[in-house]
């Protein structure tokens, strides 16, 4: 009797395990149901997830499972808590960097024109990795006389956006190799491309020269500082050497004297002779470092920026027309053997026959061992 009516009851209802639907519990689907009443516990009570249609059907967590990943509310708490730890740690690396290598102050001339004072400059200190705007009062009250003080001038088709970022990594080339934290000034001067190379290079070296004189208004600014050097590269060294003309012939102007580091600088090799361009830059000079590359393949085009036949590039033949006395304040490094054809600042930077001497002039860092040692104009 047992066996009969466990076969009938095999026959109304399909018994089928759902592993993939519920996991540990059996879909009791019902095929057909006499006239009579069945007994209740036949029947058990089925979960609320089997009322669903099969397409819509979830697999319930238990202990034999992994639990479904985070939806809703607690995925996008995860996101932000991973965002927010994320920006922690880039604020904690930036304050550490800061912390090795100095303030980075961003000036820009790029909005002035010629008869502006300082006064008028743009002025911005960086701080967590961006840069607040300060006023020249409060630039020259966290300047510390026993600090450096490392002013970077860039050379030409160099955008507002670009300086910054070049100036950043400039300093961390020379913090390499310093014995102390230093501050560093960014200056960014309109050298944006504008027509042709030609065209450019004429118009970029006019502007090199007037916006010397802003240079030379914030040097005036610093006064007497004695910890303060000059890097400028191409252009850039134009405008470092028009600023220090400008401060020569300046007759209230302090009496300081500056360490200029030139690299490849875009400007006739006679400039710094006692008939030169900028003869009275010396008067400002303590040291200079000019480094030079015969193989320089933009500057050989630099007599052209004259004229026809125009003078040749100190960055590219050297400092020509010196005195014995200027002489012996001049070290000259011809770099063309690691730097090539290449006119590029990035090589520059990371040459340390470059990059070493630089750092020993401008942080007074002595270092145990030279790549190259600079030698005196012949």
């Amino acid at each position: 009797m047992a066996n009969q009516t466990a076969a009938f009851f095999q026959q109304l209802f399909a018994v089928r395990p759902a592993p993939a639907l519920n996991k540990g519990y059996i879909v009791i689907e019902r095929r057909s149901f006499p006239n009579r009443i069945a007994p209740r516990e036949l029947f058990p009570r089925r979960p609320k997830a089997m009322n669903l249609p099969l397409h819509k059907r979830k697999p319930l967590c238990c202990l034999s499972t992994t639990c479904p990943a985070p939806t809703g509310f607690r995925r996008t708490l995860c996101v932000g808590l991973a965002v927010l730890l994320s920006g922690l740690a880039l604020v904690w690396t930036a304050e550490a960097a800061a912390s090795e290598t100095g303030k980075l102050w961003l000036v820009s001339s790029r909005e002035l024109g010629c008869s502006t004072g300082a006064e008028s400059l743009d002025i911005r200190l960086e701080r967590h990795g961006c840069f607040v705007r300060q006023n020249l009062h409060q630039f020259l009250k966290q300047q510390r006389p026993e600090e450096p003080l490392v002013i970077w001038v860039h050379g030409n088709r160099v955008s507002a956006s670009e300086a910054p970022a070049i100036g950043r990594r400039v300093q961390r080339a020379l913090a390499r190799h310093a014995q102390e934290p230093f501050q560093m000034v960014v200056w960014s001067w309109p050298s944006a491309k504008q027509g042709g190379p030609l065209r450019d290079a004429r118009l970029k070296a006019h502007r090199a020269d007037r916006h010397g004189r802003h240079l030379a208004r914030l040097l005036k600014a610093l006064g007497e500082r004695p910890r303060v050097g000059l890097v400028g590269y191409s252009y850039g060294g134009r405008l470092i050497l028009a600023a220090l003309n400008e401060l020569g012939a300046d007759p209230q102007a302090p009496a300081a004297r500056y360490r200029v580091v030139l690299w490849v600088p875009g400007v006739e090799h006679s400039a710094l002779a006692s008939c030169g361009r900028f003869a009275a830059a010396w008067e400002h000079i303590q040291q200079v470092l000019l480094v030079t590359n015969c193989s320089d393949r933009a500057l050989q085009w630099y007599p052209w920026v004259e004229g026809p036949h125009g003078p040749e590039a100190m960055g590219r033949v050297g400092a020509t027309g010196l005195g014995a006395e200027q002489a012996q304040r001049l070290q000259w490094i011809e770099a063309a053997d690691p730097l090539g054809p290449q006119h590029d600042w990035a090589r520059l930077i990371s040459t340390p026959s470059v990059v070493v001497p630089s750092a020993e002039l401008l942080l007074d860092a002595a270092t145990p061992r030279r790549s190259r040692s600079p030698r005196k104009p012949t």
